[in-house]
């Protein structure tokens, strides 16, 4: 495709999600959404050249591009929702930018999130080296079974790096957004950042790093964040000593919904973990081994970023690698 083609495509010029350069100088009209800032600042930790990745909610794939020019050895997109209505996640702009940049990526589209596992087994891959969840589980009708599709997307020893809004609270809560009083669109649920961290632990991640930015503080005074987390699949639980509770998984007392929506992959020897590099963010470890992090704490102790700081993390640039 060459920029004239480009510009003769009536989406050219309509609304996109995220802005993009797709020929020198000639850019999408998108948003400049900050979350996508503590997002692109973790997976920046992450080594994932050769690595399998997965962009869920990649909306026109911006990350999904960041990916591929990382060397990424295959990139799969997901988006639910791809109709030419939605002025959002039209996948029509997806295919129009794929096109402009002469992608590789392949997108899986107009299917529930339950389905992706299914249909990435179709294009032979059983689970991900690394999943990328940005932007998507405040939106989902039951969270809890979002993270376990997450955890089976994501091979063990593989990494997850995960951007979601909440409330910056050690409780162990989810929040309802009910009449709206968070957020106004299709917006269901804010975790904590004590419930993300614990609910990652049961469903086998390892939160590794972390970091967040401020968006508001709401009239009942609850602190609305973006948190974003890079996160190891384990083989099993990450339980405190004390949750006996947690552990209940070695008895299979948990049934129904658990065993319906949990089907971690097993490990394959002959992978090694996913490369994750330190970011120098302080961290708060709840043992002496450094295993659980302490989410709600370690977040409290940094220095919130902004998307003043970083402006270049809100648009991808051809030159960004």
């Amino acid at each position: 495709m060459t920029p004239e083609e480009f510009r003769a495509e009536p989406l050219s010029a309509c609304q996109w999600y995220h802005t993009m350069e797709l020929f020198p100088g000639i850019w999408t009209p998108g948003f400049s959404f900050d979350n996508v800032v503590v997002a692109r600042a973790m997976l920046d930790l992450v080594d994932v050249a050769g690595q399998t990745c997965l962009d869920i909610g990649t909306m026109d794939g911006m990350i999904s591009y960041l990916l591929e020019r990382r060397n990424a050895k295959r990139v799969v997109a997901y988006d639910r929702s791809t109709a030419s209505r939605d002025l959002v996640t039209n996948g029509e702009r997806f295919e129009l930018a794929r096109r402009a940049l002469d992608s590789k990526v392949e997108f899986l589209y107009n299917m529930p999130f339950a389905r992706v596992h299914e249909h990435a087994a179709k294009l032979g891959v059983e689970a991900f080296d690394v999943t990328v969840f940005s932007g998507v589980l405040y939106h989902m009708f039951d969270p809890m079974a979002a993270l376990a599709q997450l955890r089976n997307l994501t091979r063990t020893g593989g990494v997850a790096v995960i951007e979601a809004a909440g409330v910056l609270s050690p409780e162990r809560a989810m929040f309802a957004n009910a009449k709206g009083r968070f957020y106004g669109n299709d917006d269901y649920w804010f975790m904590s950042a004590g419930c993300l961290e614990y609910w990652l632990r049961f469903f086998h991640f390892q939160p590794l790093d972390c970091c967040y930015l401020h968006h508001f503080l709401s009239p009942e005074g609850h602190e609305v964040v973006r948190m974003a987390l890079i996160c190891r699949a384990l083989p099993g639980y990450l339980a405190e000593q004390d949750d006996a509770w947690m552990r209940q998984q070695d008895q299979n007392k948990f049934a129904m919904d658990f065993v319906e929506s949990f089907r971690p992959v097993a490990a394959n020897g002959s992978l090694p973990p996913v490369r994750v590099n330190a970011s120098g963010n302080p961290l708060v470890w709840r043992d002496e081994e450094q295993s659980i992090l302490d989410l709600y704490s370690s977040l409290r102790l940094q220095q919130p970023l902004s998307a003043a700081q970083y402006p270049e993390l809100l648009r991808l640039a051809l030159t960004d690698r």
